[in-house]
């Protein structure tokens, strides 16, 4: 699933239910960062008080966890022009692109997309206005083993189409048809409406109701639908401190589950620019097996000083619906954590490990630990290099290594190369595999991007050698 919020001159697009900041500094093409919070002081820019910061288009992809940022357009000086960067970022999105894969051993696969994105483009002076998220897929020729909705050449995801309205002080909000509800914790994609109400300058409360979309293919199902009330509630802002909390009942019927009453809370803070963390739980109140403690998810980034960040991640998972368990992981606990540390202007060294559990299904146990370097201006204002190294024990036994650089060998062309070596124990079988990769991208024009990668497998399950050409054309 996707959301678009326009957040500090930035539009965040989210697979999860809780994200975001969009607060960076030094932004530049091809940047990653991750997002945690669903509201890092989040307020909805106005178009005459925009932020002193650049202006950034945020995305993800569903093959990652991470979210690209593109540098969208920097800040103008005049305030004239700061609002109109602000207006700009509001403007239809489209794209049109082809992608073609090729592997040894197997056949050649081709796909065409196209996507559209217009977010809360006005109706006139009324206070309307409309949501437009769409994407589509066509494969000419599509592999046999495809995961998800096999044998559908024609893929078309609605990821929103809703009439927004939003009164002129903001005190009344509402939305209808396939909405993204980001007030709502633990509501991502839903094919209703909601009311929400400003109470307080502080407080905003409303209801909510309808069916949810199939988990796969987003179309429209009658399986399961749900209703409810939720509070959105500032608890405590001032220039050093923060803290937000949301909160949703509901009611849910589905023909694969029993009907049940669920409570979903989310709470965040952000202290003296030093931590910024969230915690975000679910409850069955009533259901088949009574009061239940479902799922709890924690994060947190301290920074205690300007070279010093410390990310402490966890979650709980006892008990999901049907759609959930269709997606995620089996019922499991996890523990991870990363600390970085800028040893040198162009050096930081960081350093990953975790601890995942599972208590259902086969109750297999991971943990891994390993340090990295990044380096992203080893090359000056051309490119950097990243090399890590990742010892695992548990399920999957072994160790791997990576060195990963990037270059901008030519105006708008930037080469990324990766060279990997993993040795594994999988299933009381040993393997060592190579891997290397090649990635070229281009801006061949303001409208027109085209990628080009190749990559070889050596040893291990799979060798062989493949490729992958797309071109996109977008506005």
């Amino acid at each position: 699933y996707r959301d678009r919020q326009l957040i500090e001159a930035c539009i965040i697009a989210q697979l999860a239910d809780h994200s975001a900041s969009c607060a960076v500094t030094k932004a530049k093409v091809g940047d990653r960062i991750v997002l945690l919070h669903k509201k890092h002081l989040v307020q909805k820019v106005a178009a005459d008080k925009p932020q002193q910061t650049s202006s950034i288009v945020l995305y993800q992809t569903a093959q990652t966890t991470t979210f690209e940022k593109i540098v969208y357009q920097a800040t103008p000086k005049s305030k004239a022009k700061r609002v109109a960067a602000v207006k700009d970022v509001q403007k239809v999105q489209a794209s049109l692109g082809h992608q073609t894969w090729v592997a040894s051993g197997s056949r050649t696969f081709h796909q065409e997309n196209a996507n559209l994105s217009l977010y809360k483009a006005p109706i006139g002076a009324s206070g309307f206005s409309t949501t437009v998220d769409l994407s589509t897929y066509y494969w000419t020729a599509a592999p046999t083993d495809q995961r998800f909705r096999q044998g559908a050449s024609m893929q078309l995801y609605a990821w929103q189409l809703s009439l927004d309205y939003a009164s002129q002080e903001n005190s009344v909000r509402a939305s209808l048809g396939r909405i993204r509800p980001w007030e709502i914790p633990g509501v991502s994609s839903l094919d209703g409406g909601y009311f929400s109400l400003a109470v307080l300058p502080n407080l905003r409360t409303g209801i909510y109701g309808g069916l949810r979309p199939d988990v796969v293919s987003l179309e429209p199902s009658l399986e399961h639908w749900e209703t409810g009330v939720f509070v959105d509630h500032s608890i405590y802002q001032n220039q050093n401190m923060t803290m937000d909390q949301q909160l949703r009942v509901s009611y849910l019927d589905g023909s694969s589950d029993s009907s049940a009453v669920e409570l979903e809370h989310l709470l965040q803070a952000h202290l003296f620019q030093f931590v910024s963390a969230y915690i975000q739980s679910k409850f069955q109140l009533l259901g088949t097996g009574g009061f239940s403690f479902d799922e709890t998810r924690a994060d947190a980034w301290i920074t205690p000083m300007d070279l010093f960040k410390i990310r402490l991640g966890g979650r709980f998972i006892e008990h999901q619906d049907a759609q959930s368990a269709f997606l995620q992981d089996n019922r499991s606990r996890r523990a991870d954590t990363s600390v970085y540390y800028q040893v040198h202007p162009l050096f930081e060294l960081a350093m990953h490990a975790g601890l995942i559990k599972e208590t259902g299904g086969d109750g297999k146990q991971r943990v891994f630990i390993g340090p990295e370097v990044h380096s992203p201006e080893l090359f000056g204002s051309k490119g950097g290099m990243t090399v890590g190294h990742q010892q695992e024990w548990g399920w999957t036994q072994g160790h791997s290594t990576f060195i990963r650089p990037s270059y901008d060998i030519y105006h708008n062309v930037n080469l990324a190369s990766q060279i990997s070596y993993t040795h594994e124990l999988q299933s009381n079988s040993t393997y060592d595999e190579w891997l290397g990769s090649i990635f070229i991208s281009s801006q061949l024009s303001k409208l027109l991007r085209s990628s080009l990668s190749f990559y070889t497998r050596i040893g291990g399950q799979v060798t062989g050698f493949g490729g992958q050409v797309s071109l996109t054309g977008s506005i």
